[in-house]
């Protein structure tokens, strides 16, 4: 009976010391796509990146990804070495065109909706005047705070 109850024992101490420290494992849909996009050529938010993957090292992408660059806005992240060779993997398959982008956090956009498409509008103005153009972003912040009037 002891020798069960310590092998149950060992067998979850095991089990729980294999698994990933801190969280689920750090990936490229999960740090990424929130601001690169899930294509990594870019999104509202930052630039894209394969161009830097593509022209730097492995130990100069590591060394980026790990310390970051604040005063660009991009924060710091503690991937393992495991998780930083899968993301190194990634980015190159989609540079040489072996992968397919994958949806992340967002699915590539922001707060969970479909990233933005860019389209034709036109807003009319309080004074009369229209504006036309192409619509490339759209910034939720403005979103709702005055409705603009249909143009017909």
């Amino acid at each position: 009976m002891t020798v069960r109850i310590l092998c149950r024992i060992c067998a979850a101490a095991s089990a729980l010391l294999s698994q990933p420290q801190g969280g689920p494992a750090r990936t490229f849909a999960n740090r990424c796509t929130i601001c690169h996009g899930a294509d990594a050529n870019r999104s509202d938010r930052a630039p894209g990146i394969l161009g830097f993957v593509a022209s730097h090292s492995n130990e100069e992408v590591a060394q980026l990804v790990r310390t970051g660059q604040l005063d660009r806005g991009m924060p710091h992240f503690a991937f393992n070495d495991e998780e930083m060779r899968t993301l190194q993997t990634y980015l190159r398959g989609l540079i040489a065109g072996t992968v397919l982008p994958q949806a992340g956090r967002g699915g590539g956009g922001r707060g969970g909706l479909p990233r933005f498409q860019p389209r034709p509008a036109m807003l009319q103005l309080e004074d009369g005047r229209t504006l036309s153009g192409t619509l490339t972003s759209l910034d939720r912040r403005f979103c709702g705070r005055r409705q603009a009037k249909p143009v017909r």
